[in-house]
């Protein structure tokens, strides 16, 4: 599987949005290390989105669309832009994830220069060819989300264990056993570095007796 990296600042839950990452990148071809990072707003009504070779960053309407309510996207800067159809948030939450992951592969901007030699990249082209394969993820996600499932559910079930461990971790260290545990061990610990610093001291002190007896034996008797 790609080694995908997921930075959730939405309501969407973590163990979903891992399982369809990592199935979205498999299928754009993603290969290295890929982040998506996944942002709400309520400013924003649909998605809007920036994809790249080491990541993307994606904003989507914090609300969403209804369970069943169908969404017509279409990319409104090309007039001839095929709109596509899906069917509520989910779907949505797919489209989105796969234009943005073939941005970092064969939808990159590089693959669709106007001319060879030049950097003036056919946006247009660029644009259709990331929507129409987000389309035919989402088709082919329709087939897939049964089998999916049980993994988002078995990600969704791992992360409430995590979250419930963390929970009794965070509870244990404010205990006062904790504590009272934490400052027997500190106070350990800076007695030992007090016998070690008072033996630095000891031996030292030895030293500056011994050189100064050596710089007095080396004084003639008429100097002292």
């Amino acid at each position: 599987m790609p080694n995908v990296t997921v930075v959730n600042h939405s309501k969407w839950p973590d163990g979903f949005l891992r399982v369809i990452c990592q199935w979205v990148a498999k299928r754009a071809g993603i290969t290295e290390r890929y982040e998506f990072l996944w942002r709400s707003s309520q400013r924003v009504r649909g998605f809007s989105g920036r994809g790249g070779l080491y990541g993307c960053t994606i904003t989507v309407h914090r609300r969403g669309l209804k369970a069943r309510e169908e969404y017509t996207a279409k990319d409104h800067r090309f007039r001839w832009a095929t709109p596509h159809t899906y069917v509520g948030p989910l779907e949505q939450c797919v489209y989105i994830l796969a234009h943005e992951a073939l941005h970092a592969t064969a939808g990159r901007p590089r693959h669709f220069y106007k001319r060879h030699g030049t950097k003036r990249v056919d946006r247009a082209a660029m644009e259709s060819r990331c929507n129409d394969f987000a389309m035919k993820t989402v088709e082919a996600f329709r087939g897939e989300w049964l089998r999916l499932r049980p993994k988002v559910k078995r990600e969704l079930r791992r992360d409430k264990e995590r979250t419930k461990k963390a929970k009794e971790r965070k509870q244990v260290k404010r205990s006062p056993q904790h504590k009272l545990a934490q400052v027997f061990g500190n106070l350990a610990r800076w007695e030992k570095k007090l016998r070690f610093a008072e033996n630095k001291v000891k031996a030292y002190r030895r030293k500056v007796k011994y050189y100064n007896q050596r710089v007095a034996a080396t004084q003639d008797p008429g100097e002292s």
